[in-house]
């Protein structure tokens, strides 16, 4: 049995941070290796700098879009309201790194399940 200190990785999670930067050093160089024009560079770039982007389609277009991010709240994560995205369709809207909720919700309807 691990005992609670140790992450499941096999080290005490105090490690943990130092380990994912020389991980992500090591990333780094690699990355830089690359052509500039390599197409898995320009991914991996955005990556590192902790963005993602999300594309979202509706059938019928024009649902208005939410965006709550899971926060921990008493050792539970539960979704917080953070901003609207605007309406569909939405195409590469950037985000930082994390767990999100999308709510989608037809003009003048309820929740779209």
């Amino acid at each position: 049995m691990r005992a609670p200190h140790d992450s499941p990785y096999g080290c005490p999670r105090s490690r943990l941070p130092g380990l994912v930067d020389k991980a992500e050093v090591q990333v780094r160089r690699h990355l830089n290796a690359l052509p500039a024009a390599h197409p898995v560079r320009a991914r991996a770039a955005a990556y590192l700098k902790r963005h993602a982007a999300v594309t979202l389609r509706t059938a019928p277009e024009g649902a208005e879009v939410r965006l709550h991010r899971y926060e921990e709240r008493q050792r539970q994560l539960v979704p917080e309201f953070e901003r609207t995205l605007g309406f569909t369709p939405l195409s590469e809207v950037t985000l930082a790194h994390g767990s999100y909720l999308l709510t989608r919700r037809l003009r003048g309807n309820d929740l779209i399940p």
